[in-house]
């Protein structure tokens, strides 16, 4: 886009950052109904990256919390794995290295999982900030810039 507006176009140049927060703040303070629903509908893509960035935690305490309370099921599950294959490789392994390697699996496994979502997670609130900034920038200047082109050449 080639913004006509001075000031928005200094704003660019000397910070991205400060250019978006103006724009954000003209579609917010605007009157005109068009402007207002673009901006709720913007909103939402705020909200979502928020929702999506808030899961990181509670997935990754979620995984946490599994590990520890169903060590005593993984840690059976070992046990039953452990005689099947005593039976036919007459290798036993000791209670004490069934808990550090039942240890060990549900750790890799649960950071596996928790690693996949957490990526997932944090790819969706990516996306859904890159497209707040597109729609912002492109709401600005259809509902904003072109407008007041407008009126300034009927004026």
């Amino acid at each position: 886009f080639t913004f006509k507006d001075e000031l928005i176009t200094k704003l660019i140049e000397e910070n991205k950052k400060v250019a978006f927060s103006y724009m954000w703040m003209r579609l917010d303070n605007s009157q005109d109904e068009d402007c207002r629903n673009r901006f709720v509908y913007i909103s939402r893509f705020w909200v979502l990256r928020a929702i999506y960035e808030g899961l990181m935690l509670p997935v990754l305490l979620l995984f946490v919390s599994l590990l520890i309370k169903h060590f005593t099921m993984w840690r059976s599950w070992f046990e039953v794995f452990n005689q099947w294959q005593s039976n036919w490789s007459d290798k036993v392994i000791y209670s004490w290295a069934e808990n550090i390697i039942v240890f060990i699996l549900g750790v890799c496994i649960m950071a596996t999982f928790t690693y996949c979502i957490m990526n997932l997670l944090a790819k969706e609130a990516r996306r859904c900030a890159n497209t707040q900034i597109r729609e912002v920038i492109v709401a600005y200047y259809h509902l904003v810039e072109e407008r007041s082109l407008g009126t300034e050449e009927q004026g």
